[in-house]
């Protein structure tokens, strides 16, 4: 269909998005540790890279990451700033994105229990960066945990701490060892935003209004940009833990489908070109919490 739209009328589709990251996580030359490459090892407890074990979601690799190094965190680091494609940095607000990327839980993560985090950046990335728009959790009982801001009431709230105060959770349950397809659709707007996420093509949240919040820590105004952590973060404590990820694709601009994005191009039944204002199949329940608050174990 983009191609005979582009045929017929090339001045249209000009002004459309397009695909800025593709990453099928397939060699260790798209990890790195200086911003030289899309993603970036962070804080130091990366492990252990590209997998080829033959249980890819696509592709021959995958991402791994464990706790087996210590610290806080393992992650991977796809910086707004320091990647090569930095003039079309992820993300910005009041533009539209379709994302795309495969998960696989091996071991529940503990702790924190963080598994995506877009985050947002105020300030020269000081410590008053503020709440995350979006986070995916490992929720107890097998379940993911899709967190949002999508409380209308708090976008002008200021969080003195905590990357995910104030977000609304979303469920959907999972099975260990298993591959799970996440796309989201969303523009980040504190007043005329929306969100759609699909797992597996479930529809898990579909919504139209608040979905980021204005004010960091310290009640500044946040600026409108951010980036994506992929991996886990469980924090100050003896945690277990251990995820995949494969096939991380970003489309930014107008004219994106589900198929730019999902895993494998694979497509999904049934109308989704108009967001409704509510979620249409996980009750959401409201969660204050505080990344920050000291545990005693």
């Amino acid at each position: 269909m983009k191609y005979i739209l582009f045929l017929l009328f090339p001045f249209l589709i000009a002004a459309q998005g397009s695909i800025i990251l593709d990453s099928p996580f397939d060699s260790s030359s798209e990890l790195g540790s200086n911003g030289s490459t899309d993603w970036r090892n962070d804080i130091g407890t990366f492990d252990s890279g590209i997998i080829t074990d033959g249980t890819a979601r696509q592709g021959i690799g995958y991402v791994r990451l464990t706790n087996d190094l210590g610290g806080i965190r393992s992650e991977i680091t796809r910086q707004y700033n320091d990647a090569p494609n930095a003039a079309n940095g992820f993300y910005d607000w009041y533009t539209e994105y379709w994302i795309g990327y495969s998960i696989r839980v091996v071991e529940p993560v503990s702790g924190y229990a963080i598994l995506t985090q877009f985050r947002p950046h105020t300030h020269n990335y000081t410590n008053t960066s503020g709440t995350n728009p979006y986070t995916l959790r490992n929720l107890s009982g097998n379940k993911f945990g899709f967190l949002w801001n999508t409380n209308a009431s708090a976008k002008n709230t200021t969080f003195p701490s905590g990357a995910i105060s104030g977000s609304i959770v979303y469920e959907y349950p999972y099975e260990l060892g298993e591959w799970y397809d996440i796309v989201i659709n969303f523009k980040l707007d504190p007043d005329n935003g929306f969100v759609r996420i699909w797992c597996n093509g479930d529809v898990v949240l579909n919504h139209v209004g608040t979905t980021t919040y204005n004010k960091a820590h310290d009640g500044s105004q946040k600026d409108p940009a951010g980036y994506v952590k992929l991996g886990l973060y469980y924090g100050p404590s003896n945690s277990t833990g251990e995820a995949h990820y494969d096939t991380f694709k970003v489309w930014k601009g107008s004219g994106g489908e589900y198929e730019d994005v999902s895993p494998l191009g694979l497509s999904i039944d049934g109308d989704i070109t108009v967001p409704t204002p509510a979620p249409l199949e996980f009750k959401p329940i409201e969660q204050q919490l505080m990344l920050n608050k000291k545990r005693n174990n």
